[in-house]
């Protein structure tokens, strides 16, 4: 009986150091990111160095990666899609923004992350029917969302085919109308 209860003592010793070991490591990924963050942007110019750019959406995937049950990793697949469009790599930024609306679809960041998907879809990659795509699933699911204005609107424009050169000329030519008739 003696032995079944040190058997016990013992496994539950080793239960409370494992999770305690795994905690710390989880806790010194969150520590490395946050030092990490706070070195991102070059004082004088405030802009972001490519290569600590690079490094810093590395660290976030990495979490993302051994922690995928943690909400916190939502934010970090989305910071690592914000560093990934600043760097000029849409491909990538889509990606992460896929595996945060897969993984994560009850985020408070899904909203954003599927604009954003639709707006590099059409600015970026230049693919209006992926963009078109995004957009009215933006529009479906996040209705009452600030927005979703914004989505409907260029999911017109897109849709009438009108160039952005077009609609500022069009708007010029109303906006000049409407000085003259005053």
């Amino acid at each position: 009986m003696k032995s079944v209860n040190m058997k016990r003592v013992f496994l539950l010793f080793a239960f409370v150091l494992i999770m305690v070991s795994c905690t710390s490591e989880k806790q010194k990924q969150i520590e490395t990111i946050a030092k990490t963050e706070s070195e991102l942007i070059n004082d004088t110019s405030l802009m972001v160095n490519p290569e600590k750019g690079k490094a810093m959406k590395e660290l976030y995937l990495k979490f993302a990666n051994k922690y995928p049950d943690d909400t916190i990793s939502a934010n970090f697949l989305f910071k690592a899609a914000d560093l990934s469009n600043g760097l000029r790599d849409p491909k990538s930024t889509i990606e992460i923004l896929d595996r945060l609306l897969t993984a994560y679809p009850k985020s408070q960041r899904c909203a954003s992350a599927l604009f954003l998907q639709a707006f590099i879809y059409d600015t970026e990659l230049k693919m209006v029917d992926s963009a078109k795509v995004k957009y009215k699933e933006f529009v479906r699911r996040y209705p009452a969302d600030p927005l979703a204005q914004s989505a409907e609107a260029t999911l017109m424009q897109l849709e009438s085919g009108i160039s952005d050169e077009e609609l500022v000329r069009q708007f010029q030519m109303m906006n000049d109308s409407l000085n003259a008739a005053k």
